[in-house]
């Protein structure tokens, strides 16, 4: 079964750019229903930069330990990763530098329907 990195802050729950060490934000709409969709065919592994032990608990008080494998803060070897603040490199590192230079989370967007 191949392995998925999902990021917590921004993609499980709605952190939106305020962090705070000893707080997670709530989950986000529809994350349980992800998170079970993807362990179904999938390894699921949290990163975070956050204490394990906390972010461990929170998966714990919203049920989600059922659809996760791991907790870690390490680049592991994976299939794919989910999280809020990725560039995709397609192979052409001037088009990598525009998109560093422009780039913005989507919760950072004044656009975003995520946000309401």
């Amino acid at each position: 079964m191949k392995t998925i990195l999902v990021d917590l802050d921004g993609v499980i729950n709605d952190y939106c750019g305020n962090y705070i060490k000893d707080f997670i934000p709530p989950l986000r709409k529809d994350a349980r229903e992800f998170l079970e969709l993807l362990s179904k065919s999938f390894k699921v592994v949290i990163f975070s930069t956050r204490d394990e032990a906390l972010v461990k608990d929170w998966l714990k008080k919203n049920n989600l330990l059922l659809y996760i494998s791991s907790v870690t803060n390490v680049k592991i070897p994976a299939f794919v990763q989910i999280d809020d603040r990725c560039i995709n490199f397609k192979g052409n590192y001037a088009d990598a530098i525009e998109n560093i230079m422009n780039f913005k989370p989507f919760w950072a967007s004044s656009n975003s329907k995520e946000q309401e």
